[in-house]
């Protein structure tokens, strides 16, 4: 199989972040495939505590699916595992077992995200775009997005809504459903002309039909809530996104920000909430309420939650990656201190404060 060589593979983790930023931008989301002979699956399995990998690719005719075809090799993995850059890791070993595959696949399955990835960029849409093949992000754990957990009866499926509620249209379908990858699309086509809607227009609209789905008695209500079904269980982030995604459906929320004004409506009244719920918290600290604080607190993460929903970030993510970003600063720091015969234990604040912007400017290039 041919691959394009669309970038180098010896880099930092911050040149990966900025070559799928700009490869995303190629990523295909709508066509379809006129005919498919042949289906590919595609997985990579580490040892623990090694560097060692095993790399296989299986081949099947399609639709009778029969094995046609299999190759695997064993590599030695050179990128560190980082969340949200698994194809740095896993692509190079993947990419020298398609280039023994002899029945070219139509389409290929991956053991990982597609474009429902923090920047479109999963080891599907990756791989899918150096083979220059429809592909399809086969994932066991959420980067990004939201969902509601399915029924327990077999065949009961959810759909995997976009990060923000003002990027609906980021995702195939509007955030409606994500075969994901490379060049295989997602959305159907609605009869007759399109209709132009905003992102908030086309979320009401989803509700409506949801609602009667559900056979609902009217647009504005039913038996059930709103809120009704979300799963309690879910991590608090992503439960304060999408109660928020949810209530602003039906118009109780800040009024869209506008792109070029940062005034008290939209973006500048978000930004004022957030400041307010600090002062609440300050006032706690300082009357040293122990309940009230941990309430004004939680109202202080909340606000940023709908900061990030305005500014359509993730903030599930974006954690992430700032916490990832810490252990690395951190690390570094310990190294640099080593270097110097000295222990952390040993140094004083002001002394760790130097080697922090030490590991930050290495970072930085």
């Amino acid at each position: 199989m041919h691959i394009q060589k669309l970038h180098p593979w010896q880099i930092s983790p911050r040149e990966a972040i900025a070559i799928q930023k700009s490869m995303a931008a190629q990523v295909v989301k709508t066509g379809h495939l006129e005919s498919v002979k042949y289906v590919a699956g595609a997985d990579v399995s580490t040892e623990k505590n090694s560097s060692l990998a095993h790399a296989g690719v299986v081949v099947m005719s399609f639709p009778g699916l029969e094995l046609v075809e299999e190759q695997g090799i064993a590599f030695e993995l050179s990128f560190p595992y980082i969340p949200g850059l698994l194809a740095f890791r896993e692509a190079p070993p993947l990419l020298k077992v398609f280039e023994k595959i002899e029945h070219e696949p139509d389409l290929i399955l991956f053991d990982g995200q597609g474009i429902a990835h923090p920047r479109g960029m999963g080891i599907a849409s990756h791989v899918g775009l150096l083979l220059n093949k429809p592909s399809i992000g086969c994932a066991k754990s959420l980067l990004t997005g939201h969902f509601e957990e399915p029924a327990m009866e077999q065949g009961s499926f959810s759909y995997l809504y976009a990060p923000a509620s003002g990027s609906a249209g980021d995702w195939p379908g509007g955030g409606e459903h994500l075969p994901a990858g490379g060049q295989v699309g997602g959305a159907t086509a609605p009869h007759g002309p399109p209709q132009i809607m905003t992102a908030r227009e086309v979320l009401h609209r989803w509700e409506e039909l949801k609602r009667q789905e559900r056979g609902s008695e009217s647009a504005s209500g039913g038996q059930e809530s709103l809120l009704e079904s979300l799963p309690k269980a879910l991590p608090a982030l992503i439960l304060a996104h999408r109660v928020q995604e949810r209530v602003s459906r039906v118009g109780f929320d800040w009024p869209s920000p506008s792109s070029s004004v940062l005034g008290k409506e939209g973006i500048g009244g978000v930004l004022d909430k957030v400041r307010e719920e600090f002062e609440e918290l300050e006032e706690a600290i300082r009357q040293n309420e122990k309940e009230r604080i941990g309430q004004e607190l939680g109202d202080v993460l909340f606000s940023l939650v709908n900061l990030a929903r305005f500014t359509q970030v993730d903030p599930e993510g974006a954690l992430r990656e700032t916490t990832h970003r810490f252990i690395d600063r951190f690390k570094e720091m310990d190294r640099i201190a080593r270097a110097k015969g000295r222990s952390l234990h040993e140094l004083s604040l002001e002394e760790m404060d130097v080697l922090w912007e030490q590991s930050k400017n290495k970072e930085k290039g």
